[in-house]
């Protein structure tokens, strides 16, 4: 026999037993439908299933997420996966996480594995409503997400051409750098970047191609040189030392620059009265350095917020347009391109 419903007073805390009293059902039949464990055998009827959830609902009580997922047929998550978590700077993980709540959401996030060696959880047990990925990831896992029909959202990773990918503008990034330096006089280019590798990103030949191609349209003079990674100093030196005409730089990414001040400095070669330097990324390091580093990024909190209002859209609404999202980069100006 049923027990008689008992009101809930607007303000309390509610706990499972009054969510029991007020549907007139036991506790542990509050718990099979708002905490489900596959190896209970409890039984309920799809009216009291509708009656519990809705109580929890009205009564905003919330043990963990599951009584609203019941509710409203979703995970009340999203998934991130990373195989080095420094691939998302800080600020855009922080607009991620506010953005998130606003749609009611929370962020899990899931590693990749150091060698793609397993299948990631959120994946392979469907926990999430839809996943953002900051990394190239194997065919394989691309394929499971597909086929548990999760809206995916790939993010400055190789898919560029995939109709829900948000890529970084190269080209733009790379046109916006050489104007800056020829608006400054500037008129022997070179550009640093890395020799191609069979696993380098998408970003290594857009930028060189990006700064042939703006360098060709301003009708300033170019070299490319493409080094072995972080220790190439004197491939470098020889460069600069070979080719005295250079007076702009542009490198592929900030982290190398160093070697460039240091390179120009045991040539006798000031920056950036000599030579202007111009950067990518805008590393923290960009502001310490001497002279501190021109350099050009991504607005970090618009794409935080990108990422995960395109996600929503896709979870929300499963016609939703599938286009991809090309984001520009803006200019840091500082002292080694004045």
């Amino acid at each position: 026999m049923k027990k008689s419903k008992k009101s809930i007073k607007v303000g309390q805390k509610v706990t499972m037993s009054d969510i029991a009293r007020y549907c007139g059902v036991s506790r542990q039949v509050i718990s099979a439908i708002l905490l489900p464990d596959e190896k209970s055998n409890v039984r309920f009827s799809q009216q009291t299933f509708n009656t519990v959830v809705a109580a929890a609902e009205k009564y905003n009580f919330r043990p963990n997420r599951t009584a609203r997922s019941l509710l409203k047929n979703n995970h009340g998550s999203f998934g991130v996966l990373v195989q080095t978590l420094g691939n998302i700077p800080s600020p855009v993980l922080h607009r991620m996480l506010s953005r998130a709540k606003k749609y009611d959401k929370v962020l899990i996030m899931d590693h990749l594995g150091d060698d793609f060696d397993e299948l990631p959880i959120i994946i392979k047990e469907d926990t999430v409503d839809g996943i953002v990925v900051f990394e190239d990831i194997p065919e394989e896992f691309q394929l499971e997400i597909e086929r548990h029909n999760i809206p995916y959202v790939p993010v400055n990773n190789s898919d560029v051409n995939s109709p829900r990918a948000i890529t970084f503008d190269e080209k733009q990034g790379m046109r916006l750098l050489i104007s800056h330096l020829v608006d400054r006089g500037r008129k022997n280019l070179l550009f640093i970047g890395y020799k191609p590798t069979s696993d380098e990103h998408y970003s290594v030949k857009a930028r060189r191609i990006g700064f042939e191609k703006a360098t060709a349209a301003l009708g300033v003079q170019a070299d490319v040189v493409l080094v072995d990674g972080v220790d190439c100093y004197d491939e470098i030196f020889d460069f600069i030392k070979n080719h005295q005409e250079i007076d702009g730089i542009v490198m592929y990414v900030d982290s190398i620059v160093s070697l460039v001040y240091k390179a120009a400095k045991n040539l006798g070669k000031r920056i950036p009265e000599d030579i202007a330097v111009v950067g990518v990324n805008n590393s923290s390091m960009c502001a310490y350095m001497n002279p501190s580093l021109t350099s050009i990024c991504i607005d970090n909190f618009t794409l935080g917020e990108t990422v995960i209002d395109k996600l929503y859209e896709y979870v929300s609404d499963e016609n939703a347009e599938r286009s991809t999202v090309s984001m520009e980069y803006i200019l840091h100006e500082r002292e080694s391109s004045q």
